[in-house]
């Protein structure tokens, strides 16, 4: 693996206290840095998945057929169909930042230019893991829909009941039929059925756990809670632990209702 390098030439405003004055002002300086990105071959970055051509996907996707790729644990979508070194792309850069600190000005460049890759020359950025969601629209009995989407996990997303990982596509499409089932969406039925979604090459490079291993750990946690819940009342009890105990059956409510468990034994 070798690397690209980018020089950028940094343009930021720090607070500077002028000759003969006493207040600070913004001004404009600048500083240079340099910042390598991997450049890869294709076999170092393979395909993981692509996609079928009449799904709608992502705007984030610039052309879908070239699908994602991964490298060091993370997903990676074409740019723009950039050639590194180009005049879109080229190894000399220049940003014009509002930071008022150095660090932030150089903290918003490696932001930037680390979310990408070079692989055979071509540029590609980072995107979430796709997984595919259930969605429904409308009070239901055909007023709305249910359908599925295709998403992308970053960071702080939390997955639900309504949501499955690229590789369990029949889960999601059956899945999809039960919602409609219980809303009475029945023209749906087919529409959900034909859902392509994602076309997996690379199945161990997909992190996010089933969905049923997800609501298997939840219902643990739930039962875990529920015990601590039933411990604090189960003698007497001052008002703090009655208290603790409400924000506990909160918490509990919240995740029985987001990852669709219907009963929590002891």
């Amino acid at each position: 693996m070798d690397n690209f390098t980018i020089t950028t030439t940094v343009t930021y405003r720090p607070f500077r206290v002028p000759p003969r004055c006493r207040k600070p002002r913004q001004v404009e300086e600048t500083f240079t840095m340099t910042t390598g990105i991997p450049s890869l071959t294709s076999a170092e970055a393979p395909v993981a998945c692509t996609f079928d051509e009449n799904e709608l996907l992502s705007h984030s996707i610039d052309r879908p057929g070239a699908g994602l790729r991964t490298y060091n644990g993370s997903f990676y979508t074409l740019f723009r169909d950039i050639t590194a070194g180009s005049a879109h792309f080229p190894a000399e850069q220049e940003r014009d930042s509002w930071a008022a600190e150095r660090e932030e000005a150089e903290k918003e460049v490696t932001d930037r230019i680390g979310k990408m890759i070079v692989i055979d020359g071509k540029v590609w950025t980072s995107i979430g893991e796709p997984y595919y969601s259930v969605t429904t629209y409308g009070t239901g009995h055909n007023h709305g829909g249910t359908g599925i989407s295709l998403n992308f996990q970053y960071e702080g997303v939390e997955l639900n009941s309504h949501d499955y990982a690229a590789t369990e596509l029949e889960a999601a499409i059956q899945g999809a039929v039960e919602v409609a089932t219980r809303r009475g969406d029945t023209r749906y039925f087919d529409h959900v059925r034909r859902f392509k979604g994602v076309n997996v090459l690379v199945p161990e490079a997909f992190r996010i756990v089933p969905s049923h291993m997800r609501k298997a750990s939840k219902e643990a946690e739930a039962r875990v809670i529920a015990g601590t819940v039933i411990s604090a009342l189960a003698g007497a009890f001052t008002r703090e632990d009655l208290r603790e105990a409400r924000n506990a059956l909160k918490e509990l409510d919240d995740m029985m209702y987001t990852h669709g468990l219907e009963t929590v034994g002891r």
